[in-house]
């Protein structure tokens, strides 16, 4: 365990660049987590073991990531903020299949990012698609798919799917 009065990275975290800038202090990473290139995290911040960062993320103060999520580029996690785990996000609306010849109308990768605002909370096995924006302290319970915006002080209730024509 790598340690010293500012950070305390388990072993077998990946740290895939040198460009991960930690902000603050009490950062506390836990096995297996991968970080990509460009990622901040802010003081006093836990990330469970397991999960992944991809280039670019964005983690305020006093955040809790629980274990197994995957956080896609670009995503903004504000403070104060707690995420249960097996957390997904996505950045691209469109699965492309390589060059498998099985999608006759390929689309460019478009990416839209995700942001967590402050004070929110989110259950276990969440999942938030590309362009999705969460309000102010939220609460999403487990088992959501959040397929549109989120307003600030929203409840959603477990097993919910979140999307354009849901009825507030």
């Amino acid at each position: 365990m790598w340690n010293d009065t500012r950070y305390m990275i388990d072993i077998q975290t990946k740290l895939i660049s040198d460009d991960i800038k930690f902000t603050g202090k009490n950062v506390i990473i836990g096995a297996g987590t991968v970080i990509f290139s460009n990622v901040v995290i802010g003081n006093n911040t836990i990330i469970g073991p397991l999960n992944v960062l991809e280039s670019g993320v964005w983690i305020g103060d006093n955040v809790t990531i629980q274990p197994h999520g995957v956080f896609a580029r670009d995503t903004m996690i504000q403070n104060n903020v707690f995420i249960g785990p097996h957390f997904t996000c996505a950045n691209d609306k469109f699965i492309q299949d390589g060059e498998h010849g099985l999608s006759k109308n390929k689309k460019p990768f478009q990416q839209e990012n995700i942001i967590i605002q402050k004070g929110t909370r989110i259950g276990t096995h969440c999942v938030i698609a590309p362009g999705v924006t969460i309000g102010k302290n939220c609460f999403i319970k487990m088992n959501c798919f959040i397929k549109k915006d989120v307003p600030d002080n929203t409840t959603i209730m477990a097993g919910t799917v979140w999307e354009d024509d849901y009825e507030f």
